[in-house]
């Protein structure tokens, strides 16, 4: 697998349930989707079919992300064409791309204590 990918490179997404906003969906919402993902590491693709929220975001679950691992994505409206990668734009901007290249970083539950320190 190359490390140069063709695909636009992100910063990590962190998610914190099992759906993880990865999209706005150009073609607009309502819309039947296919997104896959492949680790670029190992080769292996998952596939997830949807429908685009009624505000034209696309949010995946999945199964089995590997944390710290690469991962290039892309959506299409074809269940007939696996590699046909479609605009979309990147989450929350107007940047349109035909796939990204990200991490997935799991965030988890954390609870901070304020405190202060007072002179004496």
């Amino acid at each position: 697998m190359s490390i140069c990918s063709p695909c636009t490179k992100t910063i990590p997404i962190a998610y914190c349930s099992d759906a993880v906003y990865v999209a706005d969906w150009i073609a607009g919402v309502g819309i039947a989707v296919q997104v896959y993902w492949k680790n670029t590491a190992t080769g292996r693709m998952h596939h997830e079919a949807l429908t685009t929220a009624a505000d034209g975001k696309v949010s995946i679950t999945f199964d089995g992300i590997m944390e710290g691992s690469s991962y290039e994505l892309w959506i299409n409206s074809s269940t007939a064409v696996t590699n046909a990668k479609e605009a979309f734009y990147m989450p929350e901007t107007t940047d349109s791309v035909t796939c990204i290249t990200v991490n997935f970083n799991r965030v988890q539950d954390v609870t901070v204590a304020e405190s202060k320190i007072e002179a004496a």
